[in-house]
């Protein structure tokens, strides 16, 4: 793998090792030299095809951890990233003063329902809607909140943006697409060949979606409601000027991902 130029080569080698005799990494060094049987080099060589190919490893395992917790994921929903789990560590942290208070939250494009899942273990008083325009997503994302233990806690519904959405909240979180049509020749085959490119890709170079959400976001936050957005790296002057626009923002900031580049929305009404 590592001289057909895939990433991170022996790490992903030893995980789908790891996965196709049922140990972890630790288990392969402790057990190098059990021999494997022909149903586990089988398995072995098959996942390896399928990484030459490209093909994420998340799906080839079919999970991935998400703010130390495993996540089942497919090709129907994103990987989810480290972006991603600072985004829902900023969000917890901005809060933590409200957790004995009963918060409504939506999480809209939960996708494989990691954002939703952990909000949910985290902030016990919560009551949490997940929306998708996936069915399939939909499907993923209860399966892992059962695997979590929070079903309960979460409704799920499958809406365009606010389309199916009636009620009102005090956070509205959001991981929507935002990389431009122009910059997908810049992805990695990983991304561009095997994750679902409506969870990537939006018009308005990247920013449709996220515009969307700015302006539609204050008819269903309530007083003090937080908008919480992760957004593209190009894309801060156009949303303070969306925000500027709108008038319905008393605070508002974008905030830095831990590689010091723009990447969250936090807007309060």
């Amino acid at each position: 793998m590592r001289l057909a130029g895939i990433p991170n080569a022996t790490l992903d080698a030893q995980l789908i090792i790891a996965n196709a005799i049922g140990s972890n990494r630790l288990g392969v060094f402790l057990n190098y030299d059990k021999p494997l049987s022909d149903n586990e080099l089988s398995k072995i060589k098959d996942r390896i095809n399928r990484r030459l190919k490209r093909e994420p490893i998340a799906y080839i395992l079919g999970k991935k951890e998400f703010c130390s917790l495993e996540f089942k994921v497919s090709p129907a929903t994103l990987i989810p990233r480290p972006e991603t789990e600072y985004l829902v560590e900023l969000v917890i942290d901005k809060l933590k003063d409200k957790k004995s208070d009963e918060l409504n939250i939506i999480d809209i494009g939960t996708g494989c329902g990691c954002i939703a899942v952990v909000l949910a273990m985290n902030i016990k008083s919560a009551k949490i809607i997940a929306t998708d325009i996936s069915e399939k997503a939909l499907i993923l994302a209860k399966e892992n909140s059962v695997l979590h233990n929070v079903t309960h806690r979460i409704k799920f519904l499958k809406s365009d943006l606010f389309e199916n959405v009636n009620d009102k909240f005090d956070l509205i979180i959001s991981n929507p697409p935002y990389v431009a049509e122009s910059e997908k020749v810049n992805l990695e085959p990983d991304i561009l060949n095997y994750e679902p490119i409506t969870a990537l890709i939006a018009s308005d170079n990247g920013f449709a979606v996220i515009k969307r959400l700015i302006n539609e976001a204050p008819n269903y936050l309530n007083p003090n409601g937080l908008l919480a957005i992760e957004i593209g790296d190009k894309h801060r002057e156009k949303v303070l000027l969306e925000v500027e626009k709108s008038k319905e923002y008393k605070e508002c900031e974008v905030v830095k991902d831990l590689n010091r580049i723009d990447r969250y929305f936090f807007g309060e009404i």
